[in-house]
């Protein structure tokens, strides 16, 4: 499952996470690229549109029955958090 640049317009994270896990078979992948929200370092635009910061999102993902198995970086996404997570 690829998520690209949305996970911030995500309102009702719980509900919606519920349904993609349901959606992804056991030993699935689940890739989250998003903008990166950091209070004094990320551009101002980022902060007023993106509704939370990375902490936030690993932890409503992980809440939500994921499995948090990496991030990286990628070069070119100076802006972006990528973090992969598994359903077990």
């Amino acid at each position: 499952m690829f998520i690209c640049d949305t996970y911030h317009h995500f309102e009702f994270p719980a509900a919606l996470l519920a349904n993609l896990r349901d959606a992804l078979r056991p030993g699935g992948r689940m890739v989250i690229i998003d903008l990166e929200r950091i209070p004094g370092t990320a551009p101002e635009w980022i902060i007023d549109h993106v509704r939370t910061g990375k902490a936030e999102v690993i932890e409503e993902i992980v809440a939500a029955g994921f499995v948090q198995s990496d991030e990286i970086d990628v070069a070119g996404l100076e802006e972006d958090q990528v973090i992969l997570f598994g359903r077990p």
